[in-house]
């Protein structure tokens, strides 16, 4: 049996956002990180967490890591270095969906929640 909770995808995504937003509001010293900040520039969003919460941060070198990977699916396999930092801060996540889905979806979006939680509506020509 299938329970169908939100409208759409985009309704849920806003309940979810909303709820990430105002948890400061109910739990103390809480600190909300998107992960997109934290493959923009890893080193400041966990100084900014440190210092949120009163703690020095140490000095000293901050090392981020590379993966490869071997996948295969539908698409079939592939060994290629999987790029987050453009999958999510570069919206390169839209480029696994055809328009007329895009077309769907984004009107469907919260624009007011989205720029609270410091995103913007994605573009499809940026996807290009």
């Amino acid at each position: 049996e299938i329970h169908e909770w939100y409208q759409s995808l985009a309704a849920l995504r806003a309940d979810k956002l909303s709820n990430h937003l105002n948890l400061s509001l109910l739990v103390p010293r809480v600190h909300v990180v998107r992960y997109e900040d934290v493959l923009a520039s890893p080193a400041a969003t966990v100084e900014a967490i440190l210092t949120a919460h009163g703690i020095p941060p140490a000095r000293g070198t901050f090392v981020v890591s590379t993966t490869n990977f071997v996948a295969s699916g539908s698409a079939g396999s592939t060994t290629k270095q999987f790029d987050r930092h453009a999958w999510y801060t570069k919206q390169h996540f839209l480029r696994a969906f055809d328009r007329a889905a895009y077309d769907a979806y984004v009107p469907l979006l919260d624009v007011a929640i989205e720029a609270r939680a410091g995103y913007g509506v994605p573009s499809w020509a940026e996807t290009e």
